[in-house]
């Protein structure tokens, strides 16, 4: 997201404001995730310090499960109030309108964010640090490319403004999930 912002800034302060307005929301429906991948770095390294690989494949199931429902519900809230999550914020004149497609777009690929996350959490708990690491770098370097392609329109990509981050910040969080379900095979 601070990426997002400062390479959104030469738009404009409204394309900085409708960026800044999303990241507490989004932070805030992120924190159940969080809470979530917590547990399941504890259950699977106590598993796998009992050297009982099947109840830590049994946690990292019951963890993805749960990841994907919870994001299929925490996504079509954020999208349909993402407006009201913009006004609440404090959002006024364009910011709304640019910050309200800015949130729809990340909340259509928050299973994406999330679910790198989860798996980074089973992979850290065996003792995996390095896997995660790469699919964050991955996920950032391509988020960076990938904005300054969508969001200026370099190199025959369309520009998409405001819009063009949020379009490659959710391809950033693509390449890691499927970084990240490869390394779990």
């Amino acid at each position: 997201d601070m990426v997002n912002m400062m390479m959104v800034g030469r738009l404009g302060p409204y394309a900085i404001t409708a960026v800044g307005l999303t990241i507490q929301p989004k932070f805030v429906m992120l924190s159940m995730f969080i809470a979530l991948n917590t547990g399941t770095i504890a259950l699977v390294a106590r598993h796998i310090g009992e050297d009982d690989k099947r109840a830590a494949g049994d946690v990292m199931r019951q963890s993805l499960l749960l990841t994907m429902m919870l994001a299929a519900l925490v996504s079509i809230a954020g999208y349909i109030f993402a407006k009201d999550m913009i006004i609440l914020m404090g959002g006024t004149g364009e910011t709304i309108e640019a910050g309200e497609s800015y949130l729809k777009i990340l909340m259509s690929g928050l299973l994406f964010t999330v679910l790198p996350l989860c798996i980074s959490a089973g992979l850290r708990g065996t003792g995996n640090t390095r896997a995660p690491m790469r699919f964050n770098v991955a996920a950032n370097a391509i988020n960076v490319i990938m904005s300054y392609l969508l969001i200026y329109g370099k190199f025959g990509f369309p520009a998409l403004g405001v819009n063009g981050a949020a379009i490659s910040m959710v391809i950033g969080w693509c390449t890691a999930s499927i970084m990240a379900v490869a390394a779990l095979h």
